[in-house]
């Protein structure tokens, strides 16, 4: 591999990682405020938290 195919490699890596990234906190971000408009006032960010490492582990 030559330098310059390294850095391409490296930044497309880099880009991709950064879009995967970005989508799973818009997706938590929308989860939450799904969350908080059911709830209500009796939102409890630490539930939310756990419910959602629930989904997670049967979803995957």
């Amino acid at each position: 591999l030559r330098w310059g195919n390294l850095i391409q490699y490296y930044a497309q890596t880099r880009l991709y990682f950064s879009i995967f990234v970005e989508a799973i906190q818009s997706s938590i971000t929308f989860l939450l405020n799904e969350y908080r408009f059911f709830l209500g006032v009796d939102f409890n960010e630490e539930r939310f938290l756990r419910d959602l490492v629930d989904f997670d582990k049967t979803a995957f």
